[in-house]
């Protein structure tokens, strides 16, 4: 895995939580959907379930995220949860393909992911890394390559879980 593009003081915590994640998914299992809500001073991280049944139990599990992030003091928060995506080649037909299957899930030819990102002050860092199927297990998956890329903004129902910077 490559961190280079990670701030320095998260990478072992994103190591280790990809690597929990292909343990998960090594043993047949799905990786389960968290928010590590942490403050970098005083090492003290809460880990936050991500309800995903419906819009409001996301809406619910962002709003505690947030409520953690302010009693906390928080300075980064990590998201990690299983999804899909479109085939690099079928991004532009993403409306055409919502349309007609009513989500990416539906989609015949989506792609696997686990997602993680890591929402600092400062910016976000993300990787969105294929699922694999085993070739011997079709229960037991494994994670592709994991590549980080680094945003200056992200917009989503997950991101914006960090409280507001006061001036010193």
């Amino acid at each position: 895995m490559n961190t280079n593009s990670v701030p320095t003081q998260h990478a072992n915590k994103l190591q280790e939580l990809v690597s929990k994640s292909a343990k998960h998914l090594k043993r047949g299992k799905n990786i389960p959907s968290l928010m590590y809500v942490g403050n970098s001073v005083t090492g003290f991280m809460i880990e936050v379930p991500i309800d995903l049944r419906s819009n409001n139990t996301k809406e619910s599990s962002a709003a505690h995220a947030r409520m953690v992030a302010a009693v906390i003091g928080s300075d980064f928060v990590i998201t990690v949860t299983e999804g899909w995506c479109l085939p690099e080649n079928q991004h532009p037909n993403r409306d055409e393909i919502i349309k007609r299957y009513g989500s990416i899930k539906a989609y015949p030819h989506r792609v696997e992911i686990a997602f993680f990102l890591l929402e600092t002050h400062h910016n976000f860092h993300f990787a969105m890394v294929p699922i694999l199927s085993s070739r011997l297990s079709g229960k037991r998956r494994q994670l592709g390559e994991v590549t980080w890329t680094c945003l200056p903004t992200v917009e989503g129902r997950f991101t914006a879980i960090l409280p507001a910077l006061t001036p010193r």
